[in-house]
């Protein structure tokens, strides 16, 4: 299936915007992603294609970043963080929290599909350790004891859609990162419903 015209009008823009098209493989790959939920090979093509570039570097450079899907996921891909500053804070109970919330197969998901379960490496955000990556969003520090109320709000704002954005909000509670999480209404969401192969 072909992108969308306004992800192909996006990769264009993005292309325009850097020196070389190397350079704009990631983010096309992103907006692709944002499209799809996932990067199935057919569509790294297509991206690798639209920049004039090899798909078989696309393709290595898809499987290298965590951030990028190759499998479908889930709504939401939770990656908690397992570094030395988030493990030292407890990024293992955190884990073993999400598990036992999720109970997911094999590959990480869900059994409602909601969510992916991926455990990564350092994500750069050490001040806020244990932490874990939302879609695109980081969100710490996290306490093995919250994570109930954590996806339950999650699942909450799936009802509504795609979550994109995601932080605290200091008018609804704490400062961003700071004690419970709390997220924000002001969400820009896109429908729950995407394509799967």
């Amino acid at each position: 299936m072909a992108l969308a015209p306004e992800t192909i009008a996006e990769i264009e823009r993005i292309r325009a915007a850097l020196p070389e098209a190397r350079s704009a493989l990631l983010p096309s790959l992103k907006a692709a992603q944002g499209e799809r939920g996932w990067l199935p090979q057919e569509t790294i093509k297509e991206v690798a294609e639209m920049l004039g570039l090899d798909p078989n570097p696309a393709y290595m450079l898809a499987t290298f970043y965590t951030m990028l899907h190759t499998e479908p996921v889930g709504h939401y891909v939770l990656e908690v963080c397992r570094s030395l500053p988030c493990y030292l804070r407890g990024s293992d109970g955190v884990t073993e929290a999400l598990r036992a919330e999720l109970q997911p197969d094999e590959h990480g998901n869900s059994a409602d599909g909601l969510f992916s379960l991926k455990i990564g490496e350092c994500l750069g955000d050490c001040p806020h350790a244990p932490m874990m990556r939302v879609n695109d969003d980081f969100v710490g520090p996290l306490d093995a004891a919250t994570i109930p109320e954590t996806l339950a709000i999650l699942r909450r704002r799936a009802e509504g859609g795609r979550v994109r954005g995601l932080m605290a909000d200091p008018a609804a509670g704490p400062a961003p990162n700071e004690g419970p999480l709390t997220f924000s209404n002001a969400i820009q969401s896109l429908p729950l419903t995407r394509v799967r192969d």
